[in-house]
């Protein structure tokens, strides 16, 4: 458990107040005593790892492989932000969410915003206006 939270980036007390859970519970999950599977699967999503990870200590490649036979082509970094949003509660998920929603959005924008530049790069001024562009993005 305790390198599960580790990775998660959580300390032994913010899962004792994520969770609801006693300091003497966590420190005695922390030393091996294995959960109830209610409080052992909301330590898995908590840590965005397996149950079965937290039991064993063994990861799987499981669903590692449900997505690559998919057909879905994720690093393992993507890999690990799946993993850390599914880990979330429902409203920092739904807020995680909109977060990369309104980056993507910007993205779209930037990149409109870009092409007509691209495109009035042959008018007389367009380099000043390519300037004052890139300025407003940064």
């Amino acid at each position: 458990m305790k390198e599960a939270l580790k990775r998660a980036g959580h300390t032994q007390n913010s899962a004792r107040e994520v969770l609801g859970l006693s300091k003497n519970a966590v420190n005695n999950y922390a030393r091996g005593r294995i959960p109830d599977a209610t409080i052992l699967l909301r330590l898995s999503q908590l840590c965005g790892v397996s149950m079965e990870w937290l039991l064993t200590g063994v990861e799987r490649e499981v669903e590692k492989e449900k997505v690559e036979n998919r057909g879905f082509d994720i690093s393992p970094e993507e890999y690990e932000l799946i993993l850390k949003l599914r880990s979330l509660d429902v409203d920092n998920q739904e807020e995680a969410i909109e977060i990369i929603e309104r980056k993507y959005a910007r993205l779209g924008k930037d990149a409109q915003n870009s092409r007509k530049r691209m495109s009035s790069n042959s008018q007389p001024g367009a380099e000043d206006e390519l300037s004052a562009g890139i300025s407003d993005v940064s």
